[in-house]
């Protein structure tokens, strides 16, 4: 599984802290239930033989992902399945998800190397 800068991993961290302007937008589609955000929530879900992971983070994302994403390698890492972990330096969110229009750079490569 290839994970791109991903967002969401810990909603329940997230929004227990609601520490950026306009998150309360989020209680829309997860509710003002904690245990909706737990469930809605990867990091919490996390199983050991789960399938080998890729992480890629932007170095100037939002600092919720970078925390997150770190957290879901950490417990990847103790569940035995440590993950390729990648941080691509200068990158922020909107240019790790756009970046897979484009043939030429090192997602793309690695999802050619999954699909072989």
């Amino acid at each position: 599984m290839l994970l791109d800068d991903p967002a969401g991993l810990d909603m329940l961290d997230y929004l227990t802290k609601m520490q950026y302007p306009n998150d309360a937008q989020y209680l829309v589609p997860f509710s003002k239930d904690p245990a909706v955000w737990r469930q809605a929530s990867a990091l919490y879900h996390m199983r050991a033989g789960a399938p080998a992971f890729s992480i890629y983070i932007g170095g100037d994302t939002y600092p919720s992902i970078s925390s997150s994403g770190e957290k879901f390698r950490q417990r990847l890492a103790q569940l035995g399945e440590a993950p390729r972990y990648t941080v691509l330096p200068g990158k922020k969110h909107i240019g790790m998800v756009t970046q897979l229009l484009f043939e030429k750079n090192q997602l793309y490569a690695e999802l050619e190397r999954l699909a072989q």
